[in-house]
């Protein structure tokens, strides 16, 4: 009898030892044993002060809104961030290809959605609700200027309006059949203006709000009264990312809306514009 129950006893521990093994098999496939941070690489756009980058390097000191905001996010979720600098366009190119896991903080378009990123989505929309901030766009002009902006129609226009290269007010003057032309940067076109090459400026109101209350030279640039449009902003991931890290992605953008409300981050974008 004993060597029956010894019997017994050897063949349960040999069953159980082999589901173990099983589930460990089964584990491991599916998700590393003691996985560290996730490495996310953001492709940046250095305009200022969303980022600071000077000699294709993020300024130590202030290194811009959008990075501090990051900063707040990866104490939260188990990321480390990384930055790839680029132009918009570039940056558009290399997130479609994988080459880029996120872009921070872009506008909607059908076709950046269908070509390029994947949005946080609701009801086949964009959800208003995961934006990391609004751009509202406006023009800035020379104090005396003659042009005229209704929100439908320009009048008054001798010269073009500057816009950033890749900003999606481009398409939106192009439709309404206004000459525009593209620079890389709203500093750029602020220069333009004072040196009268261009008409006016469209750009996101926050951005020439800082330039104009931090530069002297521009002390004769105002901001037209009308707006031009105002636009949800959203952190945007590749398809490649996406399809890994479904839950991580879903994550960072209730993330985002939290601490786009808070009081951490209301300090963080009054250090950049007082």
């Amino acid at each position: 009898m004993l060597l029956i129950f010894n019997g017994h006893l050897n063949w349960g521990r040999w069953v159980i030892m082999k589901y173990l093994l099983v589930l460990l098999l089964v584990f491991s496939f599916s998700q590393p044993l003691f996985a560290g941070p996730r490495q996310l690489q953001f492709g940046l756009v250095d305009i200022y002060p969303l980022a600071n980058i000077k000699d294709g390097v993020l300024d130590q000191t202030k290194p811009g809104i959008i990075i501090e905001l990051l900063g707040l996010l990866a104490k939260r979720l188990p990321i480390e961030v990384s930055y790839k600098p680029c132009p918009v366009k570039r940056c558009f190119v290399m997130l479609a290809q994988g080459q880029i896991d996120a872009m921070p903080a872009v506008s909607y378009s059908l076709e950046r959605a269908e070509k390029y990123a994947v949005y946080p989505l609701k009801d086949g929309q964009a959800d208003i609700q995961l934006k990391i901030f609004d751009g509202a766009y406006s023009l800035y002009v020379l104090k005396g200027s003659s042009l005229k902006w209704d929100g439908e129609n320009m009048m008054g226009q001798d010269n073009p309006v500057g816009v950033n290269l890749g900003f999606s007010a481009a398409t939106f003057l192009k439709e309404k059949g206004i000459t525009i032309l593209e620079n890389n940067s709203t500093q750029a076109n602020m220069n333009m203006l004072v040196a009268k090459r261009l008409s006016a400026v469209a750009t996101v109101q926050f951005l020439a709000d800082v330039l104009i209350q931090k530069n002297n030279q521009y002390r004769n640039i105002i901001k037209m009264a009308v707006p031009l449009k105002s636009k949800p902003y959203f952190t945007v991931f590749s398809r490649q990312f996406f399809a890994e890290h479904p839950q991580l992605a879903q994550q960072y953008w209730i993330m985002i809306a939290q601490l786009r409300d808070s009081k951490e981050f209301s300090e963080i974008v009054s250090r950049y514009i007082d």
